[in-house]
């Protein structure tokens, strides 16, 4: 069974619409949009009850591929952001208007103000050398790990969780860094 709603529109967008009455299903695309914002806003509840250490985080993650690398940031990214001072999150907001917009520049100043490497360093997940013994190949950390975090962040500020597909060109944002595991099995970033 359905239930009537009352949408309210400005008038210009009510004008345009009219247009198209007979051609589109305006009530099928208001369901599917409002379905999936309510979707994003269980996830973020679901999320934010989640009790996890980076640790746990980064030992669950895959480091393979840039998709996972992405959707490892950003379940550190709001890790990180559940924990963070008010101040430190209210910083962050001015970027969450233009983050769909993929700006290069906005993700450059986030980035800058993040300082993401500091981060993982304080989160106890890097090591500043290679260990000697390598048995396993090293693995390159992509820049999708660094806007993966960022995304965690902005999502966290939204009060949305999503699932991400990976688009986006990898910035040139700092030197070669790689994971693999540590002395104690642990997968730890190591800096090239």
């Amino acid at each position: 069974m359905s239930k009537k709603l009352t949408l309210t529109v400005s008038d210009e967008l009510h004008e345009r619409l009219k247009k198209w009455r007979g051609e589109i299903n305006f009530s099928r695309i208001f369901q599917n949009a409002v379905i999936a914002h309510v979707k994003k806003k269980e996830a973020f509840h679901i999320k934010l009850e989640e009790k996890k250490t980076y640790q746990q985080v980064w030992e669950s993650g895959d480091l393979t591929s840039i998709e996972g690398q992405f959707e490892l940031g950003k379940e550190l990214g709001f890790v990180w952001a559940k924990s963070a001072a008010y101040r430190e999150i209210k910083k962050f907001e001015k970027f969450e208007e233009r983050w769909n917009e993929q700006d290069h520049e906005v993700i450059r100043q986030f980035y800058k103000e993040v300082n993401f490497l500091s981060l993982l360093d304080q989160f106890g997940l890097i090591a500043m050398e290679l260990p000697l013994d390598q048995d396993e190949p090293l693995t390159p950390i992509s820049n999708y790990l660094d806007l993966g975090f960022l995304t965690g962040i902005v999502e966290f500020v939204r009060e949305e969780y999503s699932v991400s597909e990976v688009e986006r060109p990898p910035l040139n944002l700092r030197a070669e860094i790689y994971f693999a595991k540590d002395d104690n099995g642990h997968q730890r970033i190591f800096r090239g």
